[in-house]
């Protein structure tokens, strides 16, 4: 009945960064900003899907090769598997070297 539309905004983030958004929508558009994973250590609790910032040309750039929702998907792609390799290696590295993760005595 009702076509889905696609459509992407470069944004100011803060001084000089820019951020892409882009609303996958029906009638009213709500934007999301691109992400990429961000991981310190394995052991660490610093893992995360964080805005990708970005100087105002690259990310015209970006925007501009945006054209439907499967392109952001396609962007994605290579984050999601650095998640899943990343939880991967984690539950691997817990399995050898942390027997427990909370013991009362």
């Amino acid at each position: 009945m009702f076509n889905k539309k696609f459509k992407v905004r470069v944004r100011l983030f803060a001084k000089d960064k820019y951020e892409v958004q882009f609303a996958h929508y029906y009638f009213i558009p709500i934007f999301h900003s691109l992400c990429f994973w961000f991981e310190q250590t394995l052991t660490g609790s610093t893992q995360c899907w964080s805005t990708r910032l970005m100087d105002y040309k690259s990310a015209e750039e970006l925007a501009k090769t945006l054209k439907s929702i499967d392109d952001v998907r396609k962007w994605y792609e290579k984050d999601e598997a650095k998640e899943k390799d990343f939880y991967k290696r984690r539950k691997e590295y817990y399995g050898k070297n942390v027997p427990y993760d909370t013991k009362y005595f």
